[in-house]
């Protein structure tokens, strides 16, 4: 009983050290942004976050930007991605996994990182961008290479591994990753990549309430496009 307290003293403590340490010394720039909330022990490096952004525990990104109030769970790791708007990213997610080369002799990283003794300096490869749209849900165990690029509105499903490009409001799932179906038909999509909401202001979002809280379809959009 009192080592299980003493355990769970000294893990509050950990937490507690960690949020001082990410307020001291935050490993990413904010650009003046509002709201951002960076949980324990996350690892942040070359990394902008925009206006109330959310980083939740156990997670690394680095070379990153984070569009405006999207949401990154636990244990995720993102590197050299470029992330829009309102997206929903899942827990252990990886954004910008870089393949294996299986055409070499070996698969093992020997002569790229000194570690294993056969070269004095690591080597590291350019990244590739990895490029999410606007308010894209990605669910939990997806896996999402380098140079993919995903377009708005976009599903991907959990522990998806995502190796081309997804259309705009296009659901994957698999592995790899294959069309499942769109979210609406084509004549709604093409409106809504028009409407760009997520460049709306807050009060703009407020106002049109209306158009977040109903299935979104034709009769909807008519009926709002003629009343503003």
């Amino acid at each position: 009983m009192m080592f299980s307290k003493l355990k769970k003293t000294m893990l509050n403590m950990r937490k507690l050290f960690s949020k001082i340490y990410t307020k001291l010394f935050p490993q990413y720039k904010r650009k003046g942004a509002i709201g951002v909330s960076v949980s324990y022990e996350v690892d942040l490096a070359e990394t902008v976050l925009e206006d109330y952004v959310t980083v939740a525990h156990h997670s690394q990104i680095f070379k990153s930007q984070i569009g405006k109030r999207t949401s990154v769970g636990r244990y995720n790791k993102i590197r050299s991605a470029r992330i829009g708007r309102y997206c929903s990213i899942s827990w252990d997610v990886t954004i910008g996994a870089v393949p294996h080369d299986y055409q070499y002799l070996t698969t093992s990283a020997l002569f790229t990182r000194k570690q294993y003794g056969f070269i004095d300096d690591d080597i590291f490869s350019d990244d590739e961008l990895t490029v999410i749209g606007n308010d894209v849900w990605v669910g939990c165990g997806a896996i999402i290479l380098s140079g993919v690029t995903i377009g708005d509105g976009a599903v991907i499903g959990a522990g998806a591994v995502v190796t081309k490009n997804v259309d705009p409001y296009e659901i994957v799932a698999g592995v790899p990753a294959k069309h499942i179906a769109y979210r609406f038909d084509e004549e709604i999509i093409e409106r809504l990549q028009k409407l760009q909401w997520y460049e709306w202001s807050d009060e703009q979002i407020k106002e049109r309430q209306i158009l977040f809280t109903n299935h979104v379809d034709k009769n909807l959009l008519d009926n709002w496009e003629g009343n503003k």
